[in-house]
């Protein structure tokens, strides 16, 4: 991998805040969004936030007109539907911060996690 050219070896610092959270789980559940092109955004414009708000004109530079990113209601429907089972946010991060993430209690960002509820 000359030049680091196919990997990254720096990963963004896991969200902290509940907005945070809900702006990493929008990016990531955002059209033609995936893992790689996620970390890509946050590297480049240093938070999933300002990623959230470049994406448009990134997708007009694209040939793409009227792009959206994931509507805020629809990550935080998402939120309570993870809610509701006990579902946590895994942050794909850096490891100084110890990946506590919870967002909003939500699956997202990269992966969910739930526990079993006793029948």
């Amino acid at each position: 991998m000359a030049d680091g050219q196919l990997s990254n070896s720096t990963y963004p610092t896991p969200p902290q805040t509940e907005d945070e959270r809900l702006d990493w789980l929008r990016l990531i559940r955002s059209r033609r969004v995936g893992p790689t092109t996620f970390h890509r955004l946050i590297a480049e414009h240093g938070s999933a936030g300002a990623a959230l708000a470049a994406l448009p004109g990134i997708a007009r530079a694209a040939g793409v007109d009227q792009y959206t990113a994931c509507p805020v209601e629809v990550a935080l429907a998402e939120c309570s539907r993870a809610r509701k089972i006990g579902a946590r946010m895994l942050c794909h991060a850096r490891r100084a911060t110890r990946p506590r993430c919870s967002i909003c209690r939500c699956a997202a960002g990269a992966l969910g996690a739930g526990r079993r509820r006793a029948a």
